[in-house]
């Protein structure tokens, strides 16, 4: 593994309220970071531009923004935020959700975890109950996608769905990760596991804030239609193939 050289991505779509503090906080820390702007189309770009002008005025970490035209969803943002940290010679990202719910101060204890061990992927592991209260909903479907990946891919995680995560830069390109929006998250573990790979898991503080200032992208029916058929998939993948694809780490 080449130098350890980490860069935080901020994926983003309609957080106009969240951002401006999630960043401010990120480069405080003295982190450099990439905001990927998944088509928004509230004022999430003027905030953008904000911080852009502050990045410019105080010199610090440099602030790097890559744009979507249209909503592509998670998957898609953070896969072209990882491809943006490799251009500019980056190693490790840390992703951190841009609703608040994360604590970036935390960000130093996930990369003392991937320095230690660099070609692990790093999870920040929600508890059960945090701040605000676990929606049921969240739990319910954490508990099940922790299962099925344990079953998968043998991993075995205890919050699945978290984003507080520092990934080798290239790790989701060699895995060949295909799951579109939130799916993503969740195929990332099966795959490497099946791989050879290991996770790190390092437990986190977390928020969620009061229903009628919660901002929420995931549709419900649709969401849950498309985690179903991306479990079949890999079901159906371990019972055919359970030998075949990629290894993690690259020899």
């Amino acid at each position: 593994m080449e130098k350890f050289n980490p860069v935080v991505i901020l994926p983003t779509y309609h957080n106009e309220r969240t951002l401006m503090d999630v960043a401010r906080r990120v480069r405080a820390g003295g982190w450099p970071c990439i905001i990927v702007d998944d088509g928004c189309q509230d004022r999430t770009p003027l905030v953008i531009r904000d911080l852009q002008a502050e990045a410019k005025r105080d010199g610090g970490p440099s602030i790097t923004t890559v744009k979507h035209t249209q909503n592509l969803g998670k998957a898609a943002a953070l896969m072209t935020g990882f491809a943006e940290a490799q251009v500019q010679g980056y190693s490790h990202a840390v992703t951190v959700d841009t609703d608040g719910q994360h604590d970036p101060e935390e960000i130093p204890r996930l990369m003392e975890a991937a320095k230690a061990n660099p070609d692990a992927l790093v999870l920040g592991e929600r508890a059960a109950q945090v701040e605000g209260g676990t929606p049921w909903k969240s739990l319910i479907g954490r508990k099940f996608s922790n299962g099925l990946i344990q079953f998968g891919g043998g991993l075995k995680v205890t919050d699945s769905q978290t984003g507080f995560r520092v990934y080798p830069v290239t790790m989701a390109q060699v895995l060949h990760c295909r799951v579109q929006r939130f799916g993503f998250e969740t195929e990332i573990l099966v795959r490497l596991g099946r791989a050879g790979g290991r996770v790190v898991r390092v437990p986190i503080t977390s928020r969620y804030f009061p229903k009628e200032l919660r901002v929420s992208h995931f549709r419900p029916w649709l969401d849950s239609l498309r985690w179903i058929r991306m479990h079949v998939n890999l079901t159906g993948e371990k019972i055919a193939f359970w030998n075949k694809g990629p290894a993690w780490p690259v020899k």
